[in-house]
């Protein structure tokens, strides 16, 4: 669709998953009735129709049963402050011919995303672009598809990506989450993505000033919890959930189990999808099976992602995901969402977000200690090591220890990491890093040690941001909505106002979690205290089938890194790897798959 403005045509185009109202009516872009807004939209608005119940009683009148003009008639009655009566995922772009203005928003979490590019055309005109997928905006007369030498870096020495405005891809940008983008086109066009009005209209609540008695916290979680499911099973299509066997995904397939048994929805057979490596350490099967024991009326599709389909589909996957990912566990993912897709399912829920909120990840144990020491709390501190030395795997000792290095001077930080052996691998690069050459997106959050700030950082700039992209990618390559129970705002809002404090008591992980859907958990899955993760037998494969072709992935990332690299050092580590000398690190992953993706994109390194 072409729209004219002051600053020449305004294109706007959109490819629909339908999910509510499978009426073409409902097609995008949008127009408003009076023809001076339209709409691209993507995501979906759970609340929608509530808000379409206040608006009608305000004398909108609608024409679809659909959200996303429940969404654009908000935006036009209450503006930017329509934002926060959203419960849902979104990013979406208006054009409002009669002001001449450009308003973009994306989520409050970013489930959904919003990239940008903004600059001059080979023809000498300024134009900004905004896409659901960096590979969009490299269609741009005059975008190359250059490397962002600092991400990179980021990438390679740390494994992690999406931690900031800044992509993979010189010159390309994502909005951030939580943030809205407003333009007046009469008075031009910013040059640079560094220029384009960004605004954060949402952040995290406090933790409350008075603490939650425990019993009242559970409570909070499992109602805030049980509500968030509930909107999220509303469809027009087929809803099926991912089922890992971990705690967080188990709790979502027994809440939709539990509200369809209380007649509470549908009592159509529940669907959910597992990937499963029979043999490897990291099969989760015997926790899927008891999840679907627990729950008579569970189907489960089983998919075996193999490395031989990881080579076959690997430069498709990558090229679904824009840029590079740390693990093979995204291989696993994609093959979850392919079979869904082959079930017939068009929507998801999945289990993102319960980490950071409730205390799943490793490093999450030395933040707890560092807690009780500063509160002087030394017996419940001693009490908690204990427990977790003890009960717990070398990795998660190794990780407890490693964050509890905080405590130190500064100047004995880096000699407590190095002695809990968590210094990162990547020595073999000439120019190493203490931190990370892009400051992670939200800065300012987290800053000190300590539960609280941990979860916050995780959520909103080293963790979360990179995991949801993993997801948007991976699902929408295969025409699925992924929907995302623990990050409703209610939920989250719900774990930030509580805190920390009933993450981990004594050693056990998830405490408030745990208690929370204890009445829908297995036996088996209630207990464990493992940290898989979703993960993929990368080490197996590596170290056997896939020898060969990591040897020359390696060899490939060297001839394109150059002079960035000791190369020397880099086979040298990366082969004691190969061998089963040296312990299994992701960086010869995030080599490989590096060179797979400068080259699906011919990427200027």
């Amino acid at each position: 669709m072409r729209r004219d403005s002051a600053q020449g045509p305004v294109w706007l185009k959109h490819r629909r998953l339908s999910i509510y109202d499978l009426d073409d009516r409902s097609a995008q872009p949008m127009v408003s009735a009076n023809g001076n807004e339209a709409i691209v939209f993507n995501g979906a608005i759970y609340n929608f129709r509530d808000l379409r119940v206040e608006l009608a009683a305000a004398g909108d009148v609608f024409r679809t049963d659909g959200d996303t003009e429940v969404l654009l008639a908000a935006i036009k009655r209450w503006g930017p402050a329509a934002l926060d009566r959203f419960n849902g995922m979104f990013a979406f772009v208006i054009h409002d011919a009669q002001r001449g203005r450009l308003f973009a928003a994306r989520d409050r979490f970013g489930v959904k995303p919003l990239n940008l590019w903004a600059g001059h055309t080979p023809s000498g005109r300024t134009g900004i672009a905004f896409a659901s997928e960096l590979k969009q905006l490299l269609t741009i007369p005059g975008v190359v598809a250059r490397a962002d030498q600092d991400v990179l870096h980021d990438f390679l020495h740390f494994g992690i990506t999406d931690h900031s405005a800044r992509t993979a891809f010189t010159g390309l940008a994502a909005v951030p989450a939580g943030h809205l983008v407003e333009i007046d086109l009469a008075r031009g066009l910013p040059t640079t993505h560094d220029a384009v009005p960004t605004r954060r209209w949402y952040d995290l609540p406090p933790a409350a000033s008075t603490p939650i008695d425990a019993e009242d916290a559970v409570g909070l979680v499992r109602r805030s919890m049980r509500n968030a499911v509930r909107l999220r099973l509303a469809a027009d299509v087929p809803v099926g959930s991912c089922l890992s066997g971990g705690i967080d995904s188990s709790a979502i397939v027994g809440t939709i189990a539990d509200i369809r048994r209380g007649n509470e929805g549908s009592a159509a057979q529940q669907h959910c999808v597992s990937a499963v490596f029979p043999g490897a350490s990291v099969d989760e099967s015997r926790y899927v099976d008891a999840v679907a024991a627990r729950w008579p009326g569970i189907h489960v599709h089983r998919v075996e992602p193999d490395h031989e389909r990881l080579v076959h589909e690997l430069d498709r996957l990558i090229w679904h995901q824009d840029e590079p990912f740390g693990s093979t566990s995204i291989f696993a993912q994609w093959s979850v969402f392919g079979a869904a897709r082959r079930a017939g399912l068009t929507v998801m829920l999945d289990g993102q977000g319960a980490d950071e909120l409730f205390g799943g990840y490793l490093p999450m144990h030395g933040a707890h200690l560092g807690d009780l020491v500063r509160a002087g709390r030394l017996v419940a501190a001693a009490r908690s090591a204990t427990s977790v030395m003890s009960g717990a795997g070398p990795s998660i000792k190794r990780q407890a220890l490693w964050t509890a290095a905080d405590l130190l001077p500064q100047r004995l930080t880096t000699l407590g990491r190095r002695f809990a052996g968590q210094l990162p691998m990547a020595r073999w690069l000439k120019e190493p890093a203490a931190d990370f050459r892009v400051a992670p997106r939200h800065d300012d959050v987290g800053r000190g040690g300590g539960m609280d700030a941990l979860s916050r950082r995780l959520l909103q700039a080293t963790s979360l941001p990179m995991l949801l992209r993993f997801e948007d990618r991976n699902s929408m390559a295969f025409g699925i909505e992924a929907r995302v129970p623990f990050l409703d705002v209610h939920v989250v809002e719900a774990a930030m106002t509580i805190g920390g404090r009933y993450n981990i008591i004594d050693g056990e992980t998830k405490w408030i979690e745990r208690r929370a859907f204890a009445d829908v958990l297995p036996r088996e899955v209630l207990a464990r205290r493992d940290k898989i993760g979703f993960a993929a037998p990368e080490a197996q494969w590596f170290r056997g089938a896939l020898k060969a072709q990591a040897r020359q992935g390696l060899k490939d990332a060297v001839d394109m890194l150059g002079s960035r690299v000791d190369a020397a050092r880099l086979l040298k580590d990366c082969n004691a790897m190969l061998d089963g000398t040296r312990a299994y690190d992701t960086a010869l992953w995030r080599l490989w798959c590096l060179a797979a993706w400068a080259r699906t994109f011919r990427v200027a390194i």
